[in-house]
């Protein structure tokens, strides 16, 4: 599977200054959206959990980031973020095959985190992820699905998938086609699902 498409950052944080206050990231948010080969920052909470952030940064490529990195742009990014962080967050860079367009429009946006159990490696799911893929795709309810691995974790698959809903994904896992593969992939790897509400920043969120 070619990971010719764009690299995202997908972060899970708590921080009860964001939830009484989203602006606090303002800063943050203007700075990345100016940054060389940004395509989309997003922004907004967990379903199932509210007091939970979701950002998801979505770069061009894992290089953009890398040099953007190394910019004093970044430590002001990472001084603001850090600063209303009230515990280490769960940060994932995804290197994908495909945009995320179309997922990154729809009403709930559900990160999935594929980890090869012992004895399985992230190479030897291809098979299950391409068939995951498909079945996505041919489900009511969803908009569509990109599936890349993490740069942090070589056994970790990540995927980012639009739904209409969270009760819609409930849905589809019954749908034969799609209930059939995540069957499968249990078997051979543990699965953490989670689902969120982003908008995306253009200047001025609030």
């Amino acid at each position: 599977m070619s990971m010719n498409g764009p690299a995202p950052a997908v972060i899970w944080f708590k921080s009860e200054a964001y939830t009484n206050d989203p602006h606090v990231l303002d800063d943050a948010l203007e700075i990345l959206s100016k940054a060389d080969g940004m395509q989309g920052t997003y922004v907004g909470a967990q379903v199932q959990e509210p007091h939970l952030g979701f950002w998801i940064t979505i770069w061009k490529t894992n290089a953009h980031y890398k040099r953007f990195m190394k910019t004093d742009a970044a430590k002001r990014v990472s001084h603001t973020f850090r600063a209303i962080l009230d515990e280490q967050p769960d940060v994932n860079h995804v290197l994908l095959p495909t945009k995320i367009t179309k997922p990154m429009k729809s009403n709930v946006v559900e990160t999935v985190y594929i980890t090869a159990n012992p004895g399985h490696t992230r190479q030897s799911l291809e098979g299950l992820m391409d068939r995951l893929t498909i079945a996505l795709r041919e489900s009511k309810g969803c908009h569509d699905s990109s599936w890349g691995h993490s740069v942090e974790n070589d056994a970790m698959w990540v995927g980012i998938i639009g739904w209409d809903s969270v009760e819609a994904h409930h849905r589809a896992r019954y749908e034969p086609k799609l209930g059939d593969v995540i069957g499968e992939i249990h078997t051979v790897a543990d699965i953490k699902v989670k689902y969120g509400n982003l908008t995306k920043y253009e200047g001025s969120l609030f």
